[in-house]
């Protein structure tokens, strides 16, 4: 967790519309997951359904972070 606030805040690996669309599309994916989710279920079965969805923003807004730019300054031109 602290490596991925330094990585995050501290060293701006990552531009903060990429941090920012990450955290929208985390909580879109998430919804329907969340929905699902009852009390009575343990830790583990909660946290298994929940990786996924992050994981897959997160490599959404990865991707996203190197395409938009090269897009920009193709059609910018």
């Amino acid at each position: 967790m602290v490596c991925g606030i330094i990585s995050f805040l501290v060293l701006r690996l990552f531009s903060p519309w990429v941090i920012v669309l990450m955290a929208v599309l985390a909580g879109l994916m998430l919804m329907p997951v969340l929905m699902r989710v009852k009390k009575s279920d343990s830790s583990l079965q909660i946290q298994t359904p929940i990786h996924k969805p992050l994981e897959r923003a997160a490599a959404t807004a990865m991707l996203l972070s190197y395409l938009v730019p090269a897009l920009v300054k193709l059609f910018a031109k």
